[in-house]
């Protein structure tokens, strides 16, 4: 597993400043790090268990994910519709504000175009931390047709889960990653989430994850 020129220039950032600031920047850059890490892990190198990564995370699907921003079948048909898409039915539910929508859509399709989010297996986990935000939230997208991430896989994208997060709390995204990271490398659980066809649906599915997470 390599660092990205982007990671190192992170890392090595955080290592130039000085005083109280660097020890809260290195804190938080070896945060980001191991979120990053990760995911290429898991994009490179196939799954890890999924079990691992939930007792790594100590949170629940529920604790972050908006159940009513959950779109079942998603209008967009590009990557970038679909995240403005989910980042839209987030703000539509109360857990952001019209003013901000646009700016962490675009945000997040910076993130994409740096590296992308894309795991493989017919899943994408477009993600970003942003001000707007004071903990972390998610949204369910599925498609029926696919969705072009430029997965590592180069397969098309079928379910879509978004997160936005804090700046100042990177314990609590890498959390929320490796929550999301730990149910998605569970095959059941992808099969399960592609076949939901409601809002409800999604829902009964995520909760019932938490509580059985080998379903």
């Amino acid at each position: 597993m390599t660092l990205t020129p982007v990671l190192m220039q992170q890392y090595t950032s955080s290592k130039d400043s000085s005083g109280e600031r660097r020890k809260k920047n290195v804190t938080t850059s070896t945060l980001e790090l191991t979120s990053n890490l990760l995911l290429s892990d898991c994009a490179e190198n196939g799954f890890l268990h999924h079990d691992v990564l939930l007792r790594k995370s100590g949170m629940k699907l529920v604790d972050f994910v908006c159940f009513e921003a959950s779109v079942s079948r998603l209008k967009a048909t590009d990557r970038n519709g679909v995240i403005a898409e989910l980042v839209d039915a987030i703000s539509k539910a109360g857990r952001l504000s019209e003013d901000d929508k646009d700016k962490i859509a675009k945000a997040i399709i910076r993130r994409e175009n740096e590296a992308s989010t894309g795991l493989g297996k017919g899943v994408a986990v477009p993600h970003v931390k942003h001000a707007a935000v004071t903990a972390p939230v998610a949204a369910v997208g599925l498609s029926n047709e696919g969705i072009d991430f430029k997965a590592l896989d180069k397969q098309p994208v079928y379910s879509v889960m978004l997160l936005i997060s804090p700046v100042n709390n990177p314990e609590a995204h890498l959390g929320a990653m490796e929550c999301l990271f730990g149910h998605l490398q569970n095959d059941k659980f992808r099969s399960f989430l592609r076949q939901a066809n409601t809002k409800d649906h999604i829902e009964d599915l995520l909760r019932e994850a938490d509580e059985n997470p080998s379903l």
